[in-house]
Protein backbone atom coordinates (compact mmCIF):
# COMPACT_ATOMS: atom_id res chain seq x y z
CA UNK A 1 0.00 0.00 0.00
CA UNK A 2 1.04 3.13 -0.67
CA UNK A 3 2.13 6.01 2.01
CA UNK A 4 1.32 9.74 1.27
CA UNK A 5 2.86 12.73 3.66
CA UNK A 6 2.86 16.31 4.58
CA UNK A 7 5.80 18.04 4.30
CA UNK A 8 5.13 21.57 5.86
CA UNK A 9 6.99 24.82 5.61
CA UNK A 10 6.52 27.57 8.13
CA UNK A 11 7.44 31.24 7.30
CA UNK A 12 7.47 33.51 10.50
CA UNK A 13 7.07 37.26 9.15
CA UNK A 14 7.99 40.79 11.30
CA UNK A 15 5.17 43.49 11.19
CA UNK A 16 6.59 44.79 7.58
CA UNK A 17 5.88 41.39 6.27
CA UNK A 18 9.45 40.82 5.69
CA UNK A 19 10.46 36.68 6.64
CA UNK A 20 12.51 36.71 9.91
CA UNK A 21 12.80 32.80 10.23
CA UNK A 22 11.58 29.59 9.01
CA UNK A 23 11.06 25.94 10.05
CA UNK A 24 9.69 22.82 8.08
CA UNK A 25 9.02 19.13 8.96
CA UNK A 26 7.12 16.42 7.87
CA UNK A 27 4.32 14.76 8.75
CA UNK A 28 4.37 11.46 10.76
CA UNK A 29 8.17 11.60 10.83
CA UNK A 30 9.19 14.55 12.87
CA UNK A 31 7.24 15.82 16.14
CA UNK A 32 9.13 19.36 15.60
CA UNK A 33 9.54 21.97 13.53
CA UNK A 34 13.09 22.19 12.28
CA UNK A 35 14.65 26.00 12.17
CA UNK A 36 15.54 27.01 8.89
CA UNK A 37 17.21 30.46 7.25
CA UNK A 38 15.74 30.33 3.95
CA UNK A 39 14.42 28.30 1.18
CA UNK A 40 14.59 27.49 -2.52
CA UNK A 41 11.55 25.57 -3.75
CA UNK A 42 11.28 24.46 -7.36
CA UNK A 43 7.77 22.39 -8.59
CA UNK A 44 7.18 21.37 -11.83
CA UNK A 45 3.64 20.93 -12.71
CA UNK A 46 2.63 18.32 -14.61
CA UNK A 47 -0.49 18.96 -16.43
CA UNK A 48 1.22 22.41 -17.73
CA UNK A 49 4.66 21.84 -17.79
CA UNK A 50 6.07 25.12 -16.18
CA UNK A 51 8.12 24.96 -13.09
CA UNK A 52 6.91 27.57 -9.89
CA UNK A 53 9.56 28.73 -7.99
CA UNK A 54 9.62 30.14 -4.37
CA UNK A 55 13.46 31.58 -3.12
CA UNK A 56 12.76 33.10 0.28
CA UNK A 57 15.45 33.73 3.08
CA UNK A 58 15.34 35.43 6.59
CA UNK A 59 16.37 39.28 6.92
CA UNK A 60 19.61 37.68 8.87
CA UNK A 61 20.94 35.67 6.11
CA UNK A 62 24.29 36.80 5.18
CA UNK A 63 26.35 36.88 2.30
CA UNK A 64 27.78 33.62 3.36
CA UNK A 65 25.17 31.77 3.77
CA UNK A 66 23.81 32.53 1.15
CA UNK A 67 27.02 31.62 -0.75
CA UNK A 68 26.76 28.15 0.84
CA UNK A 69 22.89 27.35 0.02
CA UNK A 70 23.35 28.32 -3.64
CA UNK A 71 26.44 26.05 -3.86
CA UNK A 72 25.35 23.15 -2.55
CA UNK A 73 21.67 23.38 -4.30
CA UNK A 74 23.67 23.45 -7.28
CA UNK A 75 25.65 20.83 -6.26
CA UNK A 76 22.48 18.79 -5.73
CA UNK A 77 21.08 19.53 -8.92
CA UNK A 78 23.99 18.60 -10.98
CA UNK A 79 23.80 15.08 -8.68
CA UNK A 80 20.09 14.91 -9.66
CA UNK A 81 20.33 16.02 -13.39
CA UNK A 82 22.44 12.91 -13.84
CA UNK A 83 20.74 10.73 -12.46
CA UNK A 84 17.97 11.22 -13.82
CA UNK A 85 19.70 11.97 -17.77
CA UNK A 86 22.50 9.65 -17.39
CA UNK A 87 23.91 13.27 -19.63
CA UNK A 88 28.16 13.04 -17.86
CA UNK A 89 28.84 15.53 -20.40
CA UNK A 90 26.63 18.02 -19.37
CA UNK A 91 26.34 17.59 -15.99
CA UNK A 92 30.24 17.84 -16.18
CA UNK A 93 30.23 21.12 -17.58
CA UNK A 94 27.77 22.16 -14.98
CA UNK A 95 29.88 20.32 -12.14
CA UNK A 96 32.55 22.60 -13.26
CA UNK A 97 30.94 26.26 -12.95
CA UNK A 98 29.82 25.12 -9.71
CA UNK A 99 33.27 24.41 -8.81
CA UNK A 100 34.46 27.66 -10.27
CA UNK A 101 31.15 28.97 -7.90
CA UNK A 102 32.96 27.19 -5.20
CA UNK A 103 36.48 28.75 -5.88
CA UNK A 104 35.08 32.43 -6.03
CA UNK A 105 33.51 32.70 -2.84
CA UNK A 106 35.95 30.76 -0.77
CA UNK A 107 33.98 27.67 -0.38
CA UNK A 108 36.62 25.32 -2.42
CA UNK A 109 40.11 25.45 -1.99
CA UNK A 110 42.06 26.12 -5.23
CA UNK A 111 44.36 22.79 -5.60
CA UNK A 112 46.95 24.99 -6.87
CA UNK A 113 47.14 27.43 -3.80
Amino acid sequence: MSESKIISLRVDLDDAQVPEKFAWRVEGIQEEWIEAKAFMLSVYEAASGDVMKMDLWAKEFFVEDMNRLVYFTMQSICDAYFRATSNAELSNEFRSFVEHFGRSTGLVKDPEG
